[in-house]
């Protein structure tokens, strides 16, 4: 009696997009290979997928479920079984050599590959007719591959130009934006676009601007929760990291792309999103206390340091409460150091009146023009030496250029010249960065200088600010004085404060204790 031997099967299927994966490409693939495989008596012991792998840059290979099947077949694993796939190019879309090497290792290994749309065996390469329709698929699949990748790439250009245009790709939107209907001179919906909803515009552009000034998600929600039509804290923490609000739409590969009308700056939102990082402890969670009630309590929070002895301590804000009662007494105090120096206190209300009336009364004008910071001078003379740099590898480029001219020089001492005008242009190159580098240095050091010139603001609001101000108020008078003020330190053996302005002038002011 002649017992039949069953052949086992790996069923191999792909997919190459996250649109595939979501839609029935999987499903139809399977149908068909467990189809041929009941109809030819095959067997099936394993079925492979590989979910959004592209085969026409080997990820399903390099990374993919298809490159650990491969590697078990190339240890023997799987001598004498069958490998289904629905059609060729589910292996391979790199072209016939990558394809060639696939089913080598096949065939050395004893697999025999069965692609079963087109109930076709392939057990070796050495017949002409397998040879020829191997190849023909092999490339076609590769054809396929680039003509598709430049399909999408025009279709992706296409539809850049219409969001340049103010199309809409999605329906899908921040809840600053709606998607209304374009309708075409026939009253039908020609296209469709992205309108800004002009409340919640200003309420996220607020909410951009007191995150940049410190302030916490907490009393952003305080301020604008009568504006916020039910949308909760957490809606403020994610869109206060979510670039959607500079127009940017993350797609399914990370890329980021312009895609939604940009309703806030790049510096408004990086200065939130540092203001926020400052606040932020190496366990991930926010600090707390800067602002605890609907009034900034400290207008120098950052700012004050006890410079009694040793090295510089911060100083924070602190009410004194009892059994949960607020008592009248806020203070300043030295953080704990842990090396056994000496806390120390003052009034909050003494502190801030004396900071005040000096900030008021201050000749800002003598200030202003008393002196330039010194990181404005470092600044600028770093400058001046890369430009005098740049200017030096010019005219070394210019030189070696007119003189490489002369038909007389010779092969070798044309090839030094050219080598060190090579040189020259990638000295440029780094300078050009450094001297970038340094621009926005000197930049942000005249700003802080010219911040000195224009008080108006500040006095306007110190003039305002007693003990009633109103919450955004004191926050602009805060931010006015972060602009102008760089420390303050506070020296209690001396019941003194020194007060560093941003471009180095220094101010002392009493106390009496």
């Amino acid at each position: 009696m002649v017992v039949s031997v069953v052949m086992k099967a790996i069923v191999y299927i792909r997919v190459s997009s996250e649109e595939q994966v979501n839609g029935n490409g999987l499903e139809r693939q399977l149908e068909t290979v467990t189809s041929y495989c009941r109809q030819n008596g095959l067997q099936i012991v394993q079925t492979i997928k590989d979910e959004g792998k592209s085969a026409s840059k080997g990820k399903h290979i390099n990374g993919g479920e298809l490159g650990k099947l491969l590697s078990a077949i190339r240890s023997g694993t799987y001598r004498k079984h069958a490998l289904v796939i629905e059609y060729l190019d589910r292996l391979s879309r790199q072209g016939f050599e990558q394809t060639f090497a696939i089913l080598s290792d096949l065939r050395k290994n004893e697999v025999e590959l069965h692609e079963a749309k087109n109930n076709r065996v392939i057990r070796s390469l050495d017949d002409l007719g397998t040879g020829i329709l191997t190849i023909v698929d092999a490339y076609q699949a590769k054809e396929y591959s680039a003509k598709l990748s430049e399909r999408i790439g025009k279709a992706w250009r296409k539809k850049r130009e219409n969001v340049i245009r103010g199309e809409a790709l999605t329906r899908k939107c921040p809840a600053w934006l709606t998607v209304v209907p374009v309708l075409n001179e026939n009253g039908k919906v020609e296209t469709r676009k992205f309108q800004k909803n002009a409340e919640m515009v200003a309420v996220v552009q607020e909410m951009f601007d007191l995150a940049a000034q410190g302030v916490g998600s907490l009393n952003i929600f305080k301020k604008l929760n009568g504006r916020l039509h039910g949308l909760s804290r957490s809606w403020i923490n994610t869109t206060l990291a979510n670039r959607a609000v500079l127009g940017l739409y993350k797609s399914a590969n990370g890329d980021l792309v312009q895609l939604y009308p940009q309703i806030v700056s790049q510096s408004v939102f990086d200065a939130a999103r540092l203001a926020i990082s400052a606040r932020v402890r190496h366990n991930k969670k926010v600090r707390g206390g800067r602002y605890n009630s609907d009034r900034v309590d400290n207008l120098f929070s950052g700012l004050v340091y006890d410079i009694t002895e040793g090295d510089p301590r911060p100083m924070h804000y602190q009410r004194v409460t009892k059994r949960g009662q607020v008592l009248s007494a806020e203070y300043l105090r030295t953080e704990q150091s842990g090396d056994g120096r000496k806390p120390h206190s003052i009034r909050y209300q003494c502190f801030e009146h004396e900071i005040l009336s000096f900030l008021e009364s201050a000749n800002w004008k003598a200030i202003a023009g008393s002196t330039e910071s010194d990181e404005y001078k470092h600044a600028v003379a770093q400058l001046e030496g890369v430009l005098g740099e740049i200017d030096k590898a010019r005219r070394v480029i210019a030189h070696k250029t007119e003189a490489m001219e002369d038909p007389a020089l010779d092969m070798a001492t044309l090839k030094v010249f050219a080598s060190q005008i090579a040189k020259a242009e990638a000295a440029i190159a780094t300078l050009t960065e450094q001297k970038e580098a340094l621009q926005t240095e000197v930049d942000t050091a005249r700003a802080a200088c010219e911040a000195l010139y224009t008080p108006e603001r500040l006095l306007e609001l110190v003039r305002q600010a007693d003990s009633s101000a109103a919450y955004d108020l004191r926050l602009r008078l805060k931010s006015e004085i972060a602009k102008r003020v760089s420390k303050i330190d506070m020296d209690f053996g001396k019941w003194q404060a020194v007060i560093t302005l941003s471009n180095g002038f220094r101010e002392f002011v009493l106390f009496q204790h």
